[in-house]
């Protein structure tokens, strides 16, 4: 369910993009290293072949 989630939410935001263009800039923010904590899952910039 998660991986659905991560390959819908580009898609939502590029139309929602498209209907706000000349009002609002809509960005998708990544994260590619685990923010903030060092236990557990490194992040994506060191398990880059994930899901």
């Amino acid at each position: 369910m998660i991986r659905q989630r991560r390959k819908s939410m580009p898609a939502r935001l590029l139309a929602l993009r498209d209907e706000l263009q000349g009002e609002l800039e809509i960005v998708m923010r990544v994260y590619f290293e685990k923010p903030r904590t060092t236990v557990g899952w490194k992040g994506l910039i060191n398990d880059p072949h994930m899901g």
